[in-house]
């Protein structure tokens, strides 16, 4: 894993991260619970949650379709090949109807089911082209007579009832298919003249026993699938709330609660990740330390509530004014924060350093303790870029003695380690009290 694909699987580096939740139906999410507290047989899906389902299992069932038509396609054709050899005299309508008027009605439906077209027109489709086959068969057989006919009806009914199973379809679609093929066999076979009465009778009251067990069957097919599907949304909002929860606990583990940057531990974690990664330039690497310049006295004169809110105007300056991406701010403690940059050259790091100065001293920040006043808050910032060899706890030493180094110069200055610590390089004690009494704070009363 390169370390750009590491930084944006953290979520430290000032990314946005688009909401777990965009698109989710609360309202499906209900009723899935509501249909799985109660009975298997009584599901029934309506609306958005039926329409979920069919955009579900559309893949499923037209893969299906799919070959269902091509396969009684090719049974057609094979079934005409047989009817020209043993029934030659109806060569046109063998030839016409069985060969190829049944086989293209095969073939549109097959493509009607290349893409989604919605509630109506895809089980209607399938009635339609059972439905013909069927009429197609009974007319065959009505033509060739004898046994033949109950031959070719009986098979026409038993296609129609191998549909019935196969095609997912709901309670009413089914009852239609079944009952259309029903009458189209007793039509048929009440025209059957070499049969008694009685026997039409009987083929059709034992094959209406059938198509109604098939249909019993296709029900509970159908009430399995929607119950899968239902499980199958109760999962995946389990696993969804899974995943928001360690997402949470990842958050309070990595980030800083009150600025909502990272944390020290982040920091840890970032420049370990940051030293393993070969493709890291190490020496374009450098850390920045923050201080807020007398924070202490801040907190004095307008209490905790004043600095805590201080801190994170200071910290949301800091976030503005490096490079969203590339550089990791943390709060390294109390006042102090921490800045990581990666594939910056050192005058990059200096001018970042500088608009973190200029950024934060250009805030105003109103502040209320006993007396309302705005705040001119001033930062000192130590740099340290690393070299070769220098690890992450040595570069942040050296960052941090840098940091010291500006505030000894009278802060609200950026200093780079290595640095000049002659007497020559500061102000003298006596000036640094007055620094220390005189510009800790500036502010407005009103």
């Amino acid at each position: 894993m390169t370390f750009d694909s590491t930084l944006a699987t953290t979520g430290f580096l000032q990314t946005e991260a688009p909401s777990r939740r965009a698109g989710i139906d609360i309202a499906v999410e209900a009723e899935t619970e509501r249909l799985l507290a109660g009975r298997t047989r009584d599901i029934r899906l309506r609306g958005a949650i039926m329409d979920r389902y069919q955009a579900w299992s559309w893949p499923r069932r037209a893969k299906i379709v799919r070959s269902w038509m091509l396969w009684v396609a090719g049974l057609n054709v094979f079934l005409s090949a047989i009817g020209l050899i043993f029934s030659p005299r109806l060569l046109v309508f063998n030839l016409v109807f069985m060969g190829l008027f049944v086989p293209a009605v095969n073939f549109v439906v097959h493509g009607l089911w290349r893409r989604p077209r919605g509630p109506l027109i895809e089980p209607l489709s399938l009635v339609v082209a059972t439905l013909t086959t069927m009429v197609v068969y009974g007319i065959f057989g009505s033509l060739i007579g004898g046994y033949d006919h109950e031959r070719y009806l009986t098979g026409a009914l038993f296609l129609a009832a191998i549909a019935l199973v196969v095609f997912d379809m709901t309670l009413t679609w089914s009852t239609a298919l079944g009952v259309g093929a029903l009458l189209i066999f007793a039509l048929f076979q009440i025209r059957n003249f070499d049969l008694e009465p009685t026997q039409v009778y009987f083929s059709i009251a034992f094959f209406g026993f059938g198509v109604a067990a098939t249909i019993a069957a296709r029900r509970t097919s159908t009430l399995l699938a929607h119950k899968s599907f239902l499980l199958t949304v109760r999962d995946a909002k389990y696993s969804r709330a899974l995943a928001e929860a360690n997402c949470n606990l990842h958050r309070l583990a990595t980030l800083d609660p009150m600025t909502g940057i990272a944390n020290r531990r982040s920091v840890q974690d970032h420049t370990d990740r940051l030293w393993r990664d070969p493709a890291v330039d190490k020496r374009q690497v450098a850390v920045i330390m923050v201080d807020i310049d007398h924070f202490k006295r801040l907190n004095d004169a307008f209490g905790h509530a004043a600095g805590d809110a201080c801190i994170c105007q200071v910290a949301d300056a800091m976030v503005a004014s490096t490079r969203r991406g590339l550089d990791l701010v943390s709060r390294y403690g109390g006042e102090e924060f921490m800045v990581i940059l990666t594939r910056a050259p050192a005058e990059t790091v200096m001018q970042i350093a500088e608009r973190i100065r200029s950024t934060v001293e250009a805030l105003k920040i109103s502040v209320s303790g006993g007396e309302t006043a705005v705040l001119t808050l001033t930062v000192s910032l130590g740099v340290a870029i690393a070299q070769d060899g220098v690890g992450p706890e040595t570069l942040a030493t050296r960052a941090d003695d840098a940091l010291y180094e500006a505030k000894r110069r009278g802060r609200n200055r950026v200093c780079r380690w290595p640095v000049d610590v002659s007497p020559q390089a500061g102000p003298t004690d006596l000036e640094q009290k007055s620094e220390v009494q005189h510009s800790a704070v500036r502010l407005t009363r009103q």
